[in-house]
């Protein structure tokens, strides 16, 4: 079970090699935790990941790196086994949506107004940014976040 959140649970991903799991809060909890057995044994805990509300994990796919966002505009990359930041990058508006590339070096982001950036987190650098502001439509905001 997911239990002793300080609020809703609001993320989850699943490692793609080991059975743990990752989730977040609504308070800005981070942890890892096994994904087996009857009382599956918490392996790090991060009460203060983000500032409120982590919106998204991404689990990078050799399973060593995770992404997260939140509502206080930062996108962060995690080392999965300690729970340690590696890397941060400050957006503009506050992050929806995030995804790892297949080769697990660069991270794609987005807010809810269609900003999508994507960022090589290893060199700290944006290296490509998108308009899918056709997509922010103000009379429909509750339809589209981010990507």
């Amino acid at each position: 079970s997911l239990d002793s959140f300080n609020g809703w649970t609001t993320a989850v991903a699943f490692a793609p090699k080991e059975p743990v799991l990752f989730c977040a809060d609504s308070w800005g909890q981070l942890r890892c935790q096994q994904a087996v057995g009857e009382a599956p044994k918490v392996v790090w805990k991060n009460d203060a990941a983000h500032d409120g509300w982590v919106r998204q994990i991404a689990v990078s796919p050799d399973g060593t790196r995770i992404a997260t966002c939140g509502h206080d505009q930062f996108v962060r990359v995690w080392d999965a086994a300690a729970g340690k930041i590696v890397v941060e990058h400050k957006a503009v508006e506050d992050v929806y949506a995030l995804a790892c590339d297949p080769e697990g070096k660069v991270v794609v982001f987005g807010d809810m107004r269609g900003h999508i950036e994507a960022w090589e987190f290893g060199a700290n650098k944006i290296v490509r940014n998108f308009d899918g502001g056709v997509l922010y439509k103000f009379d429909r905001i509750q339809d589209i976040a981010g990507f």
